[in-house]
């Protein structure tokens, strides 16, 4: 199945025989668990401390910080839908098909209701190759071809998903394949870090700034006060049911995602798709604004992006809005997007916060149209940039580096998990 030049990618792999199995193949017996309904498990049985709760963003960005507990007595009567080291969990709604892994150092818990447990059958493939097998393009793929849903996606049914084939190496191949791809892991998690610290010392002048229209040194500065409504025209995501396929084509897609990774969006970071409905697609223009309008917590809901390029053909989730300013004579764009990232900020926008945290809260954009900002004159807006400058510059050149590492890392995956 490899040809002469994916074999060269790395020698190991050079003649290799792979066995194919479905997925149910590679699960032990009764390896399929879904998370629990919402009547099982409910908001109010949460505990301040005790047995902790996986949820969906435990499995896409891959970390175990808990905000959710039960108790033992709990625990008991839910010991089902409890990890083992080993488990691969994956999200089941919205976004699709993350997966990670139970290590022997993660705490025994339960999964929530958008999880689901893959019990590995350690004599056929390791739980890491398997989770690295999900970020194949065939396999994304594969699960949103079969994903359901029109207003949320939800991973394919079960034996959609169980039929999937994987074609497997030998476990002493895949022990070298993990290795490799951990190590690779490691530098773009170190890179990561390197490059939000970037960022947050850039948001900690930005607030510096934004609090000094009070302070002594700024009594002679001219500052304005502005309605966002009144300096800049909104922009909204894809209404009604649309469906998109992947595929080569001009035409963009922004998904809350991207808003919620990147705060500066390039055209390059976008996924090219084809839309099968005759929803009218949009004109993005460099500078423009992005947020979400639905998240899990208010904390995602205020992060933002700027678009870097014009994109002529471009479809915004339905989950975003954006904004475009009318004019750039009295605001730098690339000020306002970082004064919209403050503290200050951050403020008048959680008193706009609907609904209920820890299941689904929203912003209305009429309502942050309404929000007010104040801004110094765009001389001092045009200052305060250049001292950001350098490190403007080197947050871009890490932003790169660590694209570069992440495309390596997409291509490597799909020449070795085919």
């Amino acid at each position: 199945m490899l040809n002469e030049d994916d074999s060269n990618l790395l020698g190991f792999l050079k003649d290799e025989e792979f066995t194919e199995f479905s997925l149910e193949n590679l699960l032990v017996h009764k390896g399929y668990i879904n998370g629990p309904k919402g009547t099982i498990l409910k908001l109010e049985e949460m505990v301040d401390e005790g047995i902790p709760v996986y949820e969906q963003r435990h499995a896409i960005h891959n970390h175990r910080n808990f905000r959710r507990f039960i108790s033992l007595e709990k625990f008991e009567e839910l010991r089902k839908f409890s990890v083992k080291p080993n488990d691969v969990i994956i999200s089941t709604s919205g976004t699709v098909g993350k997966t990670s892994v139970i290590e022997d150092s993660d705490e025994i818990g339960v999964i929530a209701s958008p999880l689901l447990i893959l019990r590995i059958n350690s004599k056929r493939i390791l739980p890491h190759y398997l989770k690295y097998y999900f970020e194949n393009k065939r396999i994304k793929e594969n699960i949103l071809k079969n994903s359901k849903g029109s207003a949320n996606t939800y991973l394919p049914n079960k034996k959609d998903l169980l039929s999937i084939p994987f074609f497997v190496p030998s476990m002493e191949v895949q022990k070298e394949c993990v290795e490799f791809l951990l190590c690779l892991d490691e530098k773009i998690k170190i890179l990561r870090e390197i490059n939000e610290k970037f960022h947050n010392n850039c948001l900690e002048i930005l607030n510096d700034c934004a609090n000094k229209k009070y302070s002594s040194n700024f009594e002679d500065s001219n500052w304005q006060t502005f309605k966002l409504r009144d300096i800049a025209t909104d922009i909204s995501g894809v209404s009604g049911k649309v469906k998109k396929e992947a595929g080569e084509s001009n035409q963009k897609y922004i998904s809350h995602e991207d808003i919620f990774r990147k705060n500066l969006l390039y055209k390059e970071d976008l996924a090219s798709v084809i839309f099968t409905s005759s929803k009218k697609e949009n004109s993005f223009k460099k500078y423009d604004l992005l947020f979400q309008t639905t998240e899990n917590f208010p904390t995602n809901i205020i992060k933002g992006s700027i678009l870097m390029d014009d994109i002529e053909e471009c479809y915004l989730s339905r989950s975003c809005f954006g904004i475009r300013l009318n004019s750039f004579e009295e605001i730098n764009p690339l000020f306002l997007n970082y004064y919209l990232q403050s503290d200050k900020f951050k403020r008048e926008m959680f008193k706009i916060v609907r609904g209920v945290i820890g299941s689904k809260v929203n912003i209305a954009k009429n309502e942050f149209m309404n929000l007010e900002i104040d801004l110094p004159s765009i001389d001092e807006q045009n200052a305060y940039l250049d001292f950001l400058g350098s490190m403007i510059e080197k947050e871009k050149k890490l932003n790169e580096e660590l694209e570069k590492l992440e495309e390596y890392k997409e291509v490597l995956i799909n020449k070795l998990f085919i």
